[in-house]
């Protein structure tokens, strides 16, 4: 039961077809709000959490759906769903405490893959002194964070995951409570029918055959048989092992032609009355809603009804956990460390002014640590640049040398005359630091660039180029031509990064 009135959104994803209703909830009445089904398109791919939560996303703001409360359902196929029974123990009841546990291992066993992140619910149907009836499910955790990124893309608050079967056990669970055996409860899907048993008021059993609802009238009839061929399978494994037999009625959720077939062939299979049926006198449906749309959100309606009767039932969003058995040892424990902290009190206070004391000293360390250090920067900053201006003043040509092997290379006067020659260096620092360190480690250097301009008079075009291949033979100076050759003058550019001429011998090689 609930105090005031609040607003829901459910939210179904069958196949590939979106439904979704929104009610206003309040004190034993369900108000249906707006409702929309859509087809997902081509182009959205099915198996892409995230495309499907777009699209999901702009229809339901297209229908003005709201999008804060969301109850989502999600396919019965997601889902394994077991009933399962445990015998009471010898020594009394089945304590809670211990169905959890139990439950959880049973499903385990169910699972190909881990439990780990696998949300597990149960639903107690039944106790007695033989023991406890539980509805058990389990949706995997693989599908969890599909679903969970599909409702994050949609932009939807998820408040709950929900099966479309437990809606059908809302609706039927009044009339099975006044029936002594099991009755059944058919929900015709777009893509998918669920097929789900009720007894003493709750969910017993419950499959889904995926079954695309017939667009028209022509294949009501084999669509309404097929049902009725999987209702009798229904039955039969449920009632595997147990004493009795059969069915007191078959109730078809919805309105409508195919819905009236699917149980009067479904009643006629189990030998029992069929029947279409609506959500209930609890749920007010507008009269602009069309009939196939209440087909398709009577169950939906059943999950909003539960929330209004106030009924426990399966949710993968928060599934009910075991109590903590080991909660009072911990609190125990948790007593021992509060009475060692003020154990420790007075000497934590202690420690405390001690510490204070050595952080007020670090302090002042710190500060004439960083003077000194502003120092020593300095320091270093005026040391190299005593030691730049030292190597500049070092890198210096000598140009005796320099004059004395380019005019020891010009030819016999006769064929070339040098009428002019002219010298100019440019000297540099160089700081080189030392592997794998950082400035100061590294030293200093002098760097000078020599350039030599020679101009002159040739007898002829060879004894110019005979002259530039002299200078270059001999090495140590790279030789440039900055003008066109002509036959009476030539100019030559001599540089190097020596400050002495290279070592080279005389003529015939003598020193």
């Amino acid at each position: 039961m609930m105090g005031g009135a609040r607003d829901m959104s459910l939210v179904e994803l069958d196949g590939g077809r979106l439904t979704a209703v929104g009610v206003r909830l309040s004190t034993n009445q369900v108000d249906v709000r707006v409702w929309h089904a859509a087809d997902r398109p081509a182009h959205v791919k099915a198996d892409s959490a995230q495309e499907v939560g777009q699209w999901v996303r702009d229809e339901l703001r297209k229908a003005e759906v709201p999008l804060g409360r969301v109850v989502l359902v999600i396919p019965r196929n997601d889902v394994v769903l077991k009933p399962l029974m445990f015998p009471a123990p010898a020594d009394g009841p089945l304590r809670e405490s211990d169905l959890g546990g139990m439950v959880r291992l049973q499903m385990s066993r169910q699972l190909t893959v881990t439990t780990e992140d696998t949300p597990i619910d149960f639903v107690p149907l039944r106790s007695a002194g033989t023991g406890v009836e539980v509805l058990a499910g389990a949706l995997p955790a693989e599908r969890r964070a599909w679903w969970d990124q599909m409702a994050g893309a949609a932009g939807m608050g998820v408040r709950r995951i929900a099966l479309r079967c437990l809606g059908v056990g809302a609706i039927l669970g009044d009339l099975s409570d006044r029936r002594d055996g099991t009755i059944l409860g058919v929900a015709v899907g777009a893509h998918a029918t669920d097929l789900v048993l009720v007894e003493r008021g709750g969910v017993a059993m419950a499959r889904a055959i995926d079954l695309a609802r017939p667009d028209g009238e022509g294949g009501f009839e084999a669509f309404a048989e097929r049902i009725s061929v999987e209702a009798r399978r229904t039955l039969g494994s449920f009632r595997a092992g147990r004493a009795s037999s059969g069915v007191e009625g078959v109730f078809v959720m919805g309105e409508g032609e195919l819905c009236h077939r699917v149980a009067r062939l479904c009643g006629a299979a189990l030998d029992s009355p069929g029947q279409s049926v609506g959500p209930g006198v609890l749920v007010r449906v507008p009269s602009a809603m069309p009939e196939a749309m209440r087909s398709d959100c009577a169950a939906l309606l059943g999950l909003a009804l539960e929330t209004v009767q106030g009924r426990v039932s399966l949710d993968f969003a928060n599934p009910r956990r075991a109590p903590d058995t080991r909660a009072r040892l911990r609190q125990a424990a948790l007593g021992g460390v509060l009475g060692l902290i003020v154990l420790c009190g007075a000497g934590y206070v202690w420690a405390d002014r001690e510490l204070g004391s050595m952080r007020s000293t670090l302090g002042v360390l710190r500060t004439r640590e960083a003077g000194l250090r502003r120092e020593s920067e300095k320091l270093a900053r005026e040391s190299a640049r005593v030691a730049h201006a030292e190597r500049w003043k070092d890198a210096r040509a000598d140009w005796l040398s320099h004059i004395a092997h380019v005019t020891g290379t010009m030819p016999e006067p006769g064929p070339a005359v040098l009428d002019d020659l002219s010298a100019r260096a440019k000297g540099d620092g160089v700081y080189a630091l030392e592997e794998k360190k950082s400035f100061p480690s590294g030293k200093w250097s002098s760097r000078v660039d020599v350039t030599i301009d020679l101009d002159g008079t040739i007898s002829g075009r060879q004894v110019g180029a005979d002259l530039r291949e002299t200078l270059l033979s001999r090495g140590g100076y790279t030789v440039e031509t900055p003008t066109a050759d002509v036959p009476e003058r030539f100019r030559l550019v001599l540089r190097t990064r020596s400050a002495t001429a290279p070592a080279t011998g005389g003529k015939d090689g003598a020193p």
